[in-house]
């Protein structure tokens, strides 16, 4: 006797198995596309860490002081990307040398942070530049 189509035990297996591609495919959508949503934030750090940075070093050696720096914030865009987002600006003054020709100069540190889609301290975005007068640069 020969068996035309499908028994139901073939078709119940076979409809399980497309269950179970189904739940990891969308597992796997889901942990991409949160992956895709970090890169962007990271990327969204980077640029207002660069910005801030060109803001700083644009500025006239006599106003670049930390107590200046203080008054810069995170722009209006990187507030939206970047939940809980804060930037941290440190100015210190440096020497370049030990000797007696030591240039002064100063180091600029910018960091931006915030917290992931868990909630979690993301290790944040730093950018350090050196800054020395116009008059005394090497």
């Amino acid at each position: 006797m020969r068996r035309r189509g499908v028994t139901i035990l073939e078709l119940t297996v076979a409809i399980i198995l497309a269950g179970v591609l189904l739940a990891g495919v969308g597992q796997l959508l889901t942990v991409v596309a949160a992956q895709q949503r970090e890169g962007e934030r990271r990327a969204a750090a980077m640029h207002e860490a660069a910005n801030q940075m060109e803001r700083l070093a644009a500025r006239p050696w006599s106003e670049l002081t930390s107590e200046s720096a203080a008054d810069l914030q995170l722009s209006e865009e990187a507030a939206e990307a970047l939940p809980e987002g804060m930037l941290s600006v440190m100015v210190n003054e440096v020497e370049s040398g030990e000797d007696a020709d030591a240039i002064p100069g100063r180091r600029i540190e910018v960091a931006v942070s915030w917290r992931n889609s868990a909630g979690r301290q993301v290790e944040p975005v730093r950018l350090v530049a050196w800054r020395f007068p116009e008059e005394a640069a090497p």
